[in-house]
């Protein structure tokens, strides 16, 4: 099951609800690796276990839940946040999703909610954390890309070379040298004229 080796926090004022929760995760073969009362608690143990999923509830001491979904989303303490709460006040479900929330159930939940929709939601956080690293890579490829003109420019300057020759000016540096072209072109790109719009 996909649930496998999947660890989650979950942070509720109740003990029975939070015993509850556990129970439907547990046969859906997921961890609890840790549970909190309050806020703070939660973040804590977030800093701590770094879980893939926070299941949390709304009202909570010190610290509420939509409050403590923020501050997890922005450190990056968990991968997915999932409200489960007795509240079904829209401006709540409206502020759980702007936070970017994986789901919003309301109390009492069963297992035939909560399971197939975190499977949605850990699809979805799946399919869009490779969008991201898909991202990354084509922001690297640019910015490696960026570094290679840079530097060519700066040859073709220094050395009154044109555009190919200035190319194989660097590759033979690098080989010589017994290092990287991107790491040889970032050392060109300080030369004057490395900057291809001055």
């Amino acid at each position: 099951m996909q649930a496998k080796g999947h660890y989650v926090v979950l942070a509720d004022s109740s003990a029975e609800d939070r015993g509850r929760l556990r129970g439907i995760l547990e046969r859906g073969g997921y961890t609890v690796a840790g549970e909190a009362n309050d806020g703070v608690e939660l973040v804590q143990l977030c800093e701590a276990l770094r879980p893939e999923t926070v299941f949390l509830d709304i009202p909570l001491r010190y610290l509420d839940g939509l409050s403590a979904a923020a501050y997890l989303r922005k450190e990056h303490l968990a991968e997915l946040v999932f409200f489960v709460t007795g509240r079904s006040d829209e401006r709540l479900v409206s502020a759980a999703r702007d936070l970017g929330a994986g789901g919003y159930l309301v109390k009492p939940v069963t297992e035939k909610q909560l399971l197939p929709g975190l499977a949605a939601a850990l699809a979805r956080n799946r399919a869009m954390e490779r969008i991201r690293q898909d991202c990354a890579e084509v922001e690297r490829q640019i910015s490696e890309h960026r570094t290679l003109e840079r530097a060519k420019c700066a040859v073709m300057e220094r050395e009154k070379l044109n555009a190919g020759d200035a190319l194989d000016f660097l590759r033979r540096v690098a080989e010589e040298k017994r290092m990287p072209l991107l790491k040889i072109a970032e050392l060109f790109t300080v030369l004057p004229g490395a900057n291809p719009e001055q």
